[in-house]
């Protein structure tokens, strides 16, 4: 039987390769809603047509020095996923088989240009992987709660993940009473749909706490519009 493989500095790594297009333009690809997440993370003032949160996200990784940080916890974060997804889903595949694959992201896909972006839409991806994860493969308890604060972390910074996990929730939830199949997934599904459902009340908190009122219906109407694909 061959030795269980640790896998952490491999992860590291992994991020390293994610990490490819900010450390080829010598910085973190910027947009033009970039300064928006930055300005509402370090005033604690809620934009008007977004989440405050990934500002909040970009204050705290990047240790108010650096926003290499930020930029760097993002791929550390999908360079894990990336690994758990591969491992479980080919349990004999080796790390550097797994890093050759991350690396092929990199260069192949846009995953390695969104990651490396000072922008929340990499987290539509790495909730979706998350929750792909939390539901097809049996995981350890530590797993599990690394594996929902990630999906909580994904939800709360991106407009779109709101509607998308409370939908998918729900629809899980529903089918499980007409589907034996997904009946199993039962309680999964309630979890997940519990975290959003905390995400919406998180939002609105938020709201609240920004002095603009705990329910805004120009923001949610903006929020549907934006979720929707052109």
């Amino acid at each position: 039987m061959k030795p269980k493989q640790k896998y952490g500095l491999s992860i590291c790594i992994g991020a390293f390769f994610l990490m490819f297009y900010a450390l080829f333009d010598n910085f973190p690809i910027l947009t033009s809603d970039t300064g928006t997440y930055i300005i509402s993370g370090f005033t604690f003032e809620p934009p008007h047509d977004r989440p405050i949160f990934y500002g909040l996200f970009i204050r705290i990784t990047s240790l108010g020095a650096s926003v290499w940080m930020t930029v760097f916890v993002q791929c550390l974060m999908l360079s894990y996923l990336l690994f758990q997804f591969i491992k479980k889903l080919l349990p004999s595949i080796s790390n550097k088989h797994i890093l050759a694959i991350i690396l092929m992201v990199s260069f192949f896909t846009m995953g390695g240009w969104f990651v490396s972006q000072l922008m929340p839409d990499i987290f539509v991806a790495t909730m979706i992987i998350g929750v792909t994860i939390y539901f097809v493969f049996k995981n350890k308890l530590s797993e599990n709660i690394l594996l929902i604060t990630i999906i909580f972390i994904s939800v709360l910074t991106h407009n779109s993940n709101y509607i998308i996990i409370t939908l998918f929730s729900f629809a899980v939830l529903l089918s499980s009473f007409f589907i034996r199949v997904l009946k199993p997934y039962f309680k999964r599904a309630l979890l997940v749909g519990s975290i959003g459902v905390m995400s919406w009340f998180v939002l609105c908190a938020s709201n609240w706490i920004g002095g603009n009122g705990f329910s805004r219906k120009w923001y949610f109407k903006n929020l549907f519009r934006k979720s929707l694909p052109c």
